[in-house]
């Protein structure tokens, strides 16, 4: 019986193992970079897609605050000088605008660098708030520099920045995205 095995039996022994774990090998190299470009694109694209929420979350924003510029004179001021919203002791209360369905937008003013009333910026802030579209939330702010003397006029700047996360993880979190859009007029 050994001699029926002998006349099969080579001097080739162990290639087959040796070209089977080369050829496993290159298959193993090969479909880790192909996982490595597919992981490094779908971060790509994700961060594409991120940075597009925070871009028209920015942009809501800003259009809201024209709208209540503009059209209802929330961050105005009144002939005599004196800002639209005031209570007795002159100083600004907060107050709430509507903004995306909500009622509840608050906005606070800040005066920098201690100016304060039409001779220096009068600082407005509006929010922040999140905005909910389907499941994803956004947060968003803006601010409000109001130049009412300024040499060639009065100039408003509106600061909107947008961010793809809501409000309470923009701080802390690795891939919050933050867009802002600046609109002089």
């Amino acid at each position: 019986m050994i001699d029926i095995f002998k006349k099969y039996k080579t001097d080739q022994g162990g290639f087959v193992l040796l070209y089977a774990v080369l050829a496993v090998t290159v298959i193993l190299v090969v479909g880790l970079i192909i996982t490595n470009i597919i992981t490094k694109q779908i971060i790509l694209s994700t961060t594409g897609r991120d940075s597009q929420f925070a871009y028209y979350a920015a942009d809501s924003m800003r259009e809201c605050v024209f709208y209540w510029h503009l059209e209802k004179g929330a961050f105005g001021y009144l002939e005599d000088n004196s800002l639209v919203r005031e209570d007795y002791s002159g100083l600004p209360i907060p107050y709430n605008i509507s903004c995306f369905g909500n009622d509840d937008v608050s906005v606070t003013r800040e005066d920098e660098d201690g100016y304060e009333g039409p001779s220096g910026p009068d600082n407005f802030q509006v929010g922040p708030v999140n905005i909910t579209s389907g499941s994803k939330t956004t947060c968003v702010q803006a601010f409000i520099l109001r130049y009412p003397n300024a040499s060639a006029g009065e100039q408003t700047e509106i600061r909107a920045s947008g961010y793809n996360v809501a409000c309470d993880f923009r701080e802390g979190s690795l891939r919050s995205v933050e867009r802002t859009v600046v609109s002089r007029f």
